[in-house]
């Protein structure tokens, strides 16, 4: 029985093997694991995007995490401090908005870094032709429809 552990290690390296004629060409193909990558985005802001290769959206994303983690601890100090009830008023609820667009941006960071790490392989290329292979040598066409009442 495998553990999560051992399923984690065999799916970061992944061996696929192209057969070209009589001699067998093996190639490794590198994937990421969409958990791994939660985990890591749920352990310090933008770890998750470091782990896809994504530097420039992970300085970002930890930027904005952090910057207003430190805004939302500035107005709840600023709150407390504060005498009047207008002020009072003005500090909690800027210190409100600040801690919901925190938590948006934190379910963004986790999210970005489960996709980024599924589409890890993903053919980003220009070349968007269509390969028909003419080895086959009986093509089906079929075409249905469906009605419902």
């Amino acid at each position: 029985m495998l553990t999560s552990g051992a399923i984690a290690q065999e799916s970061n390296n992944v061996a696929v093997s192209e057969e070209n004629q009589n001699n067998v060409d093996s190639t490794e193909v590198k994937k990421k694991s969409p958990q791994t990558a939660m985990i890591c985005a749920l352990i310090f802001p933008g770890l998750g995007q470091l782990y896809n290769g994504k530097k420039l959206k992970a300085l970002i994303l930890g930027g904005a995490e952090i910057g207003l983690l430190i805004n939302s601890i500035y107005l709840n100090q600023m709150y407390k401090q504060s005498t009047s009830e207008a002020e009072r008023e003005f500090y909690i609820q800027n210190r409100n908005l600040s801690t919901w667009y925190l938590v948006g941006v934190v379910l963004y960071n986790i999210l970005d870094a489960f996709v980024d790490a599924h589409m890890y392989n993903f053919d980003e290329s220009k070349d968007l032709s269509l390969q028909i292979d003419p080895s086959d040598v009986n093509p089906k066409i079929m075409l249905s429809l469906s009605v419902n009442f």
